[in-house]
């Protein structure tokens, strides 16, 4: 069964196509060697085969949402066209969004940083900074925002959003913020720094609310859902070994977190600076000093936080992350 999206067919599974489309607008197929910049040669090379994102759900070849992923994970799903077409959409949208911060900003190269979401180097008003593109809700996004003034309004080193040539904040998921300089942390010295700006960032926001369409580990023994994370989609007894090792944090000290500072921290001079922000969420503040190298928290808390926050991550990347979520999976018995 062939679907006809404008340009060429895609030959669907006979009988899968119930006749759902996004869109039937027809997009001319950029250069490939536009395409192997943004995202690597093997995409530029290989994936030429044209059709739309809406097309290939409804085929059932791509599950609701890729349109939000990564390209890598769409690719090995019957998809190196369903990868190829997303990859041109993120990179179209990519380049109109950048114009909402003047006419000379720019995006480029497409960055490492941002696990589950676009991150690109960029130029807004011939300053360095990152254009992000989030897939959290706008009500979620806003959260974040909100957060990262905040802290950045009370000295703790973040990212500066920028606003856009009208004053907003963001153009739909799009947001720009500043580049910070800096280097991973190296020595017990810096991780320590690491943790006393995380011990300010909690202290500042004790009272904050819950981001929305999220909820906390100790929320989740009680809900299915929040942020990352559905137990639904999980076996019962690897979400009941989940919840077990978050029921100990009942009571625990609760703030504003960062979810993922180990990789996120850059040692300036002076100063540490916390970058990406996209995983935040109001938890026990333990969970941001339980997995930071050396001894950042009280022998106690630190082995009780370890484990929550193993559950945590194996949880958030079951779906989208299949063999990190076993890897921190596994570290649920390695710590017990």
């Amino acid at each position: 069964m062939a679907t006809n999206v404008g340009l060429r067919c895609y030959d669907a599974p006979s009988g899968t196509v119930a006749g759902v489309h996004r869109s039937r607008s027809a997009v001319t197929k950029p250069p490939s060697h536009e395409l192997a910049a943004e995202f690597g040669e093997e995409c530029g090379a290989q994936f030429d085969e044209l059709c739309f994102v809406g097309d290939l759900v409804a085929a059932g070849v791509l599950e609701d949402g890729a349109e939000r992923r990564e390209p890598d994970r769409l690719v090995g799903r019957r998809g190196a066209a369903g990868a190829y077409w997303y990859a041109h959409l993120m990179l179209a949208e990519k380049n109109r969004a950048i114009t909402n911060w003047g006419a000379e900003a720019t995006a480029g190269t497409r960055l490492s940083g941002g696990n589950r979401s676009g991150v690109w180097a960029a130029d807004v008003h011939h300053r360095r900074c990152t254009l992000r593109q989030s897939r959290r809700t706008p009500e979620a996004l806003d959260w974040e925002l909100d957060l990262i003034e905040f802290l950045d309004s009370n000295g703790i080193a973040v990212p500066r959003v920028m606003p856009t040539v009208s004053g907003e904040r963001r153009w739909g998921a799009f947001f720009v913020l500043s580049w910070i300089d800096g280097r991973p942390p190296r020595t017990d010295h810096e991780w320590a720094e690491v943790a006393r700006t995380l011990h300010d960032v909690h202290e500042l926001t004790r009272s904050w609310a819950q981001r929305p369409t999220f909820a906390s580990t100790t929320d989740l023994l009680t809900i299915d859902c929040g942020g990352d994370v559905d137990l639904s989609l999980m076996p019962p007894d690897v979400v009941r070994r989940c919840r077990e090792a978050w029921e100990p944090l009942i009571g625990a000290r609760s703030s504003a977190i960062h979810g993922d500072p180990k990789g996120n921290a850059l040692v300036m001079h002076p100063g540490v600076a916390l970058i990406d922000w996209d995983e935040a969420r109001v938890d026990a503040s333990i969970l941001d000093l339980a997995d930071l190298p050396g001894e950042q928290a009280p022998r106690d808390a630190r082995a009780m936080g370890r484990r929550a926050a193993s559950a945590w991550e194996a949880a958030a990347s079951w779906t989208q992350e299949p063999e990190y979520a076993q890897r921190r999976l596994a570290e649920l018995s390695e710590r017990a």
